[in-house]
């Protein structure tokens, strides 16, 4: 996943870093909501959670392809082995 595939977007937005002198600048949004435009606080709890779910999905499903490239191969007859310790 490159940036290439997913370029943070930029957009103006407020900084309320210093409340008494607010000021725009430039922010660069890797979540930027369907109107591309920063997403809200209250919605952002739905954007995090199905990028979660999306991640998981596609995580699960490389998993399964890597284990089953490496059971026949790598695994002696009969002997489960850890693929995290590599014995």
């Amino acid at each position: 996943m490159g940036a290439g595939r997913f370029p943070a977007l930029r957009v103006k937005t407020e900084d309320r870093t210093d409340p008494r002198r607010p000021r725009m600048r430039t922010a660069r949004l890797v979540f930027p909501s369907k109107l591309r435009v920063a997403v809200r606080r209250g919605a952002w709890a739905h954007t995090w959670s199905r990028a979660m779910r999306v991640a998981g999905e596609t995580l699960a499903e490389r998993h399964e392809q890597a284990r089953a490239a490496w059971v026949p191969g790598g695994q002696a007859a009969g002997k489960r082995a850890d693929p995290y310790r590599g014995t």
